[in-house]
């Protein structure tokens, strides 16, 4: 398994829990091209030409959005992932994504509703529904994508503004059923 962007708030844990689970895990994630034990550094954008990559990968599961860069800069991203895909002949791409992904005016969302890929929202949620469809529009080969679309992501020490802890480990999401911004516990 390889996970690009493990330093992330959500990712965290995650390669403990794959190692404790005996899978063989390798990270990647922004800098100096280089290799220390399991984690690859180097240009994220170049991440099919890094020479520290020795091995084909079964899972890719990718964290990494470019926050304060363009659209354009997040798509180069992508597309060196999808060819690092291809190379490294992996067979699935976890890509985590936005529950912004989908129109909020969906009165349910489950595992077969269909990510909102006409591009008319701001800020955050343009750029996920911008780099998801490109994703969904340029894979190919016998890689296998899955989204997972996450709402605000909360833990025991980074609680939101929305939850009011309550005792006997009970909790209550601020909100009404217009709130369109699910609390998933990492």
């Amino acid at each position: 398994i390889l996970i690009c962007g493990h330093r992330s708030f959500v990712a965290k844990g995650l390669v403990d829990l794959f190692k404790k689970e005996s899978y063989q895990v390798d990270c990647f994630t922004r800098g100096i091209e280089a290799r220390t034990e399991n984690i690859i550094t180097g240009d994220v954008k170049q991440i099919e030409r890094n020479p520290f990559f020795d091995t084909e990968y079964d899972i890719v599961i990718n964290f990494i959005l470019l926050k304060d860069c363009s659209i354009d800069e997040n798509i180069e991203y992508v597309n060196a992932l999808l060819n690092f895909c291809k190379q490294k002949k992996v067979k699935q791409l976890i890509h985590i994504s936005s529950i912004m992904a989908y129109n909020e005016e969906l009165p349910y969302i489950d595992e077969s509703t269909h990510a909102e890929l006409d591009i008319h929202k701001q800020g955050y949620a343009a750029l996920k529904n911008t780099i998801d469809k490109h994703i969904e529009e340029s894979k190919t080969g016998k890689l296998t994508v899955s989204f997972v679309r996450p709402g605000f992501v909360a833990t025991e020490q980074n609680r939101t503004p929305y939850l009011i802890k309550l005792p006997f480990n009970i909790a209550v999401i601020k909100g009404s059923r217009q709130s369109i911004l699910p609390i998933v516990m990492r």
